[in-house]
């Protein structure tokens, strides 16, 4: 019996994964999401380091957990991982940002502009856990349907 085991470097990958798809996504979107945010350059500095650490700890937590729920979920390929990634993206980021946004009377522009950032990154984290998997013996087992 195949056991699925979570792989630490997947989920590193994952983590740097979350960091590098955002930043590429709002270099080729900055002046947009600037003009959509109401913010000018210096007001977005001004914020300093304090998102870049609250982005580094929701990927490693993002990466992590969903390293869990691929193995539990027995995601085997980049074309599962990366679909089921855009899902989560989509169904439990996408539309709870589209619902925050709404309250928050931002417009329809800004919410899809950051939608798509959402989707994207949990797209390629999940490609990335769902392609490179380690099948060991592991203390929790997850019975395979087809023996290998």
């Amino acid at each position: 019996m195949k056991t699925l085991k979570i792989n630490p470097l997947a989920i590193l990958a994952g983590i740097v994964a979350g960091q590098i798809v955002p930043a590429i996504w709002y270099m080729l979107v900055a002046q947009s999401w600037m003009q959509l945010s109401g913010l000018t350059e210096a007001q977005a500095q001004a914020a300093g380091s304090t998102p870049y650490i609250i982005s580094v700890v929701g990927s490693i937590l993002g990466s992590t957990f969903m390293a869990y729920i691929f193995r539990d979920l027995r995601v085997e390929s980049v074309q599962r991982g990366g679909l089921l990634g855009m899902g989560f993206g989509f169904f439990f980021s996408g539309i709870d940002l589209f619902t925050i946004s709404a309250f928050q009377q931002h417009s329809l522009a800004l919410a899809i502009l950051n939608g798509v950032h959402l989707v994207l990154v949990y797209g390629v984290v999940g490609a990335i856990l769902g392609g490179w998997r380690s099948c060991q013996a592991a203390p929790v087992s997850v019975p395979s349907s087809v023996d290998a």
